[in-house]
């Protein structure tokens, strides 16, 4: 349940890099903390955070997906949340904004 876009991009990256997403100029792997490493000097400079980014990404699954309850579940055990109540504060997701889940109905 991919977007075509992600599913075409992952493909590609199956082929042109045997499953990594990031190679160095010398055609080798990085490593996680690399990557990890990468990720926060660069960051830091648009003060960004990882944390902003899986928050972000929450969110955007929650709005792609119709602000369902059912990618709040998924969403929950994807960041390993104890309950979908936990993600909802997580995410910042009003009440009325669950309110209108089931007016929409």
């Amino acid at each position: 349940m991919i977007n075509d876009n992600i599913h075409n991009a992952l493909a590609l990256f199956e082929k042109d890099y045997n499953g990594y997403a990031f190679k160095s100029q010398k055609n080798t792997v990085y490593s996680p903390q690399h990557v990890n490493r990468l990720l926060k000097k660069y960051f830091k400079k648009g003060k960004i955070s990882t944390h902003s980014l899986r928050k972000s990404f929450g969110r955007r699954v929650w709005e792609n997906y119709n602000q369902s309850v059912r990618s709040l579940i998924y969403l929950s055990e994807l960041f390993q949340h104890s309950s979908i109540i936990i993600t909802r504060i997580y995410l910042g997701i009003r009440q009325e904004e669950l309110d209108n889940i089931y007016v929409n109905l």
